[in-house]
């Protein structure tokens, strides 16, 4: 169980992915439909933890042709759903397994 706590003490529970570690970050969304993998290694997003509208992220994997930066700056995703077995056949490693290999926890 993952909590993601509120300046204003507001809490939410859910299911976590990705690093275990606690996070500190303003929180920020995005609506894009794809590019899950360029939003979390795009350098504008540093220092924020990043919701995700879309309902289901992960679903094709992580590739390293896709990055934005090589260094992703966010502190933290948040998602409704993350799949944990992708299909692409470009796909290098998971979701999951990327952030918890960087550190971020989601």
């Amino acid at each position: 169980m993952r909590y993601l706590i509120l300046e204003d003490g507001s809490i939410y529970a859910g299911e976590g992915f990705g690093s275990n570690k606690e996070t500190l970050g303003e929180v920020v969304f995005t609506t894009g439909m794809t590019g899950y993998q360029e939003a979390i290694t795009d350098q504008s997003y540093a220092n924020q933890i990043l919701v995700f509208t879309n309902p289901l992220i992960g679903n094709y994997g992580i590739t390293l042709a896709d990055y934005e930066s090589i260094e992703p700056g966010i502190k933290g995703v948040i998602c409704h759903q993350v799949a944990n077995h992708p299909t692409n056949w470009r796909m290098q490693t998971t979701l999951p397994k990327f952030l918890d290999h960087l550190g971020i926890p989601g």
